[in-house]
């Protein structure tokens, strides 16, 4: 997948079990607009997922950022 492909669609089971798993931590019922938004977001959240694992990094790659602590003056 190149860098401004759109990664595919979830397998249908993922996203229902997603859903599944928001839906019964709430403790209220949604409606059919609200359970389309939740499908939404999980469905971003698992794209998201598939391609940070698409991603090739070996056990040895470092991040890609130097942490330095800051030290107010005086």
């Amino acid at each position: 997948m190149s860098d401004h492909e759109t990664p595919p669609e979830p397998a249908a089971d993922r996203i229902d079990a997603g859903v599944a798993a928001v839906v019964a931590e709430l403790s209220y019922d949604l409606d059919d607009a609200g359970r389309a938004a939740v499908r939404e977001r999980v469905i971003g959240h698992l794209k998201l997922g598939d391609a940070l694992r698409a991603f090739p990094l070996e056990n040895a790659d470092e991040p890609d950022f130097i942490f330095r602590v800051y030290r107010a003056e005086g």
